[in-house]
């Protein structure tokens, strides 16, 4: 039982570590991270399965960025974004962008 919650505090301890990563991520920052794109690719891998649940309840107001991220993952690729879609994603650009400024 010892062994068990030791483990435990080490994975959640990786999973906070993790979690700082991506805490400021928005949607387009989502897209362009090799280790996001595989889990929802593949979406099969039960330690990503549980490490985004895990971030998705320690941020919530991230559910967002990440559905519009995966959306656009798993669209066909003969499919294109909308105008408005493609306004959305510029807006979210220029804003990160300002906000570093």
């Amino acid at each position: 039982m010892l062994i068990i919650q030791v483990l435990l505090k080490i994975f959640i301890k990786l999973f906070e570590q993790r979690f700082t990563k991506y805490k400021d991520f928005m949607s387009e920052d989502f897209l362009s991270d090799s280790c996001f794109i595989e889990w929802v690719q593949s979406e099969n891998h039960e330690v990503d399965k549980e490490f985004w649940q895990a971030f998705l309840e320690r941020y919530p107001q991230k559910q967002q960025e990440i559905e519009l991220a995966k959306s656009i993952l798993h669209r066909n690729e003969d499919e294109s974004l909308s105008k408005d879609e493609i306004a959305s994603i510029w807006n979210r650009i220029n804003l990160s962008i300002s906000i570093i400024n």
